[in-house]
């Protein structure tokens, strides 16, 4: 005889499977938030330093961003260099560089 796949075990196991995956997020959702306040509390705690670490980042960060854009051959503009902090009245030596690597200005 043929079961049918719609009896009470198989809502069930469905529901337990469910109850499973709540469970599960809930758990992970709390160790996360466990994590992100020991780590709000070590910060605190060594504000010197994670100030040098974060300056160090972005520095780092924005070296290799412009690096890869340097390798890489995009082409920079005036509009560009402003928007990135290089002075107007410098722009021009940049500007020159990239005559000097590409062989004509941007």
């Amino acid at each position: 005889m043929l079961s049918c796949p719609c009896t009470s075990s198989y809502y069930t196991q469905e529901a337990v499977g469910y109850l499973g995956v709540y469970v599960l997020l809930v758990g992970l959702c709390l160790c996360l938030l466990v994590g992100l306040y020991a780590l709000a509390d070590l910060v605190e705690q060594h504000l010197r330093t994670t100030k040098r670490v974060i300056i160090h980042t972005v520095q780092a960060t924005v070296a290799m961003q412009l690096l890869l854009w340097v390798l890489h051959g995009e082409e920079l503009d005036l509009a560009t260099m402003v928007r990135m902090g290089v002075p107007a009245a410098k722009a021009p030596a940049y500007v020159g560089f990239w005559m000097c690597r590409h062989g004509s200005a941007p």
